[in-house]
């Protein structure tokens, strides 16, 4: 039998190689960043190349037409905030701008309700006027950008 002193000794020894064989993962991730168990690094873009991002989605399209009849509640709640409001008697008329177009809703007193409701719209598309799917696409901008914070 080994002496006391030895099998200290051996059992340190024991827990030394334990310690190592168990910190093989732990200096193979430090050797290697980014390398996982199971993961293949020739498999990552290096370093210095950029991640495309995904191109953004098209805007949602939005016919004017729907927010005849709402609230300025309502329609706060479906485009958001306007840039300006404008007291035009007896119309109360909230304008959205973006880079590329225009919203005018024209807001009258309801007599029945007592609220104000949308009863018309000016759209201004970069020109494109009669191009129902560009001023759809402003509507969905607009709601795009207001509603959804990126303003």
């Amino acid at each position: 039998m080994a002496a006391p002193s030895n099998r200290r000794g051996l059992a340190t020894i024991g827990a030394m190689a334990l310690f190592a064989l168990a910190g093989c993962s732990y200096v193979d991730a430090w050797l290697a960043p980014g390398k996982e168990k199971g993961q293949d690094t020739a498999a990552l873009p290096p370093p210095s190349t950029p991640i495309p991002t995904p191109p953004a989605p098209a805007p949602t399209l939005i016919d004017p037409k729907q927010l005849i009849g709402l609230s300025q509640a309502e329609t706060e709640h479906v485009l958001g905030k306007p840039d300006e409001v404008k007291e035009e008697h007896p119309a109360t008329v909230w304008r959205y701008r973006t880079t590329s177009c225009m919203l005018d809703l024209f807001f009258y007193l309801d007599l029945g309700s007592r609220t104000f409701r949308a009863l018309a719209y000016d759209v201004s598309a970069a020109g494109r006027t009669k191009d129902q799917r560009a001023i759809k696409a402003c509507t969905g901008r607009i709601q795009s950008e207001y509603r959804d914070g990126k303003r």
